[in-house]
């Protein structure tokens, strides 16, 4: 590439001094300069051309040898920051021409992106993996397809709030998968899809589906995501006698397994039945277990999700300061990974704050960056929600005929 290690180089040329002559040769002539020299002494060549004149100098056989030396030497020079190097990794193993290796560590970057909050990098990486696992020279590679469709799914639907793309996903990944627990979990996140559309019905039908998949195999951490998604339905439809008794498996299941996600997630549907119930005080306590759970995760999306939770029920407590808190910490995460449907649902809770303490200003500045939000997100119930509270907003000021155009089109 036109940045480059000098230990890289060091690992890969048969002697220093011969190289530091070169390095010096080409430092002359201009051709490159120092770029850094901490953490680790880099190079670059002054113009781009000069690099691609170099590079195509090259015959295509010499060029594999070169990025198959690097690759390798990226991997033993710096072992404890592979993942770091998962891109550039991705990109010398292919040119090296092993496809497998390449696209193991395209989806590592992509991983990674999405950790720290880069949404559309990590889709481009997913992307990419998926077009060179179609490839010819990709035939024999061990890594599953339908994998990188859930990933992608999982991008789109949790960090972008993009229910379109999120459900294309998913459905390439129920119809690619092998096993039944891999089907149910496709399953499951399709119902997810549906359940955020406002389509419950087919919501149900597809964690009856997935349920009725898993119920010959042991207990496993799916069964447990299963049983909370139908209970989070089910409290909807406020069915919280049948609610409590899925919820109740997923903590089961979840505390048998050890499986942390799935706590997370029965605490929070747990705090949901009991935020219901106007037992306040408990629902707060199980939210509180889901965030910690989720920030241990390191699961930004639901991090962000908890925190409204979490806020939401400090307000109702009277508790403004500790609510405050939290909802900004939330937007904070929904604006560093792009989630606009979060980013809303956050927006609207601090306005309902904001209105509690009479500040009406705030309140309605607040709906009016949550609108578009909402409305990118495409989640109908949020949309209402925000169009309802605008309203009820502009009639306290005063501003009637704004108040009756929310109010209508909720």
């Amino acid at each position: 590439g036109r940045i480059f290690l000098y230990r890289v180089l060091g690992a890969i040329a048969p002697e220093e001094r011969a190289l530091d002559h070169h390095l010096l040769t080409l430092q002359r002539e201009e051709m490159i300069r120092e770029r850094a020299r901490l953490p680790e002494l880099e190079y670059i060549f002054k113009h781009h051309l000069t690099q691609e004149a170099a590079y195509n100098g090259l015959l295509r056989k010499e060029r594999r040898i070169f990025h198959r030396r690097v690759a390798e030497a990226l991997e033993k020079l710096f072992p404890d920051h592979v993942e770091e190097q998962a891109g550039r990794l991705a990109y010398h193993w292919e040119r090296a021409g092993e496809s497998e290796k390449a696209i193991s560590y395209l989806l590592q970057a992509g991983d990674r992106a999405r950790r720290l909050g880069a949404s559309m990098e990590a889709i481009d990486f997913y992307q990419l993996a998926l077009q060179r696992l179609a490839a010819p020279e990709a035939s024999g590679a061990t890594i599953e397809r339908h994998r990188i469709h859930e990933r992608l799914g999982d991008v789109y639907l949790l960090n972008l709030s993009r229910h379109d793309e999120a459900l294309e996903h998913y459905e390439s990944f129920l119809a690619l998968a092998e096993s039944e627990e891999g089907r149910a979990r496709a399953g499951r996140k399709i119902a997810v899809v549906h359940l955020l559309r406002g389509r419950s019905t087919e919501a149900q039908e597809h964690y009856e589906a997935a349920l009725a998949r898993l119920s010959a195999l042991p207990p496993c951490a799916e069964a447990s995501r299963l049983h909370c998604g139908f209970a989070y339905l089910l409290v909807s439809r406020n069915r919280l006698q049948e609610a409590g008794e899925h919820a109740r498996a997923g903590l089961e299941i979840s505390g048998r397994i050890g499986d942390a996600s799935g706590l997370a997630e029965a605490n929070k549907v747990m705090g949901m039945m009991a935020y219901y119930r106007e037992d306040l005080e408990v629902a707060c306590e199980r939210f509180e277990r889901s965030l910690a759970l989720y920030r241990e995760l390191g699961d930004l999306p639901r991090t962000a999700q908890a925190c409204n939770n979490v806020g939401h029920t400090y307000r109702r407590l009277g508790e403004m300061d500790r609510a405050l808190g939290y909802l900004n910490e939330g937007l904070e995460l929904a604006r560093r990974i792009g989630d606009t449907r979060d980013e809303a649902n956050l927006l609207t809770t601090k306005a309902g704050l904001f209105l509690d303490q009479g500040e009406w200003g705030a309140a309605i500045a607040h709906l009016e960056r949550a609108l578009p939000l909402a409305e990118e997100s495409g989640v109908a119930a949020g949309i209402i929600e925000v169009h309802q509270i605008l309203g009820s907003a502009y009639e306290g000021v005063g501003q009637l005929g704004d108040a009756r155009r929310h109010l209508e089109v909720a």
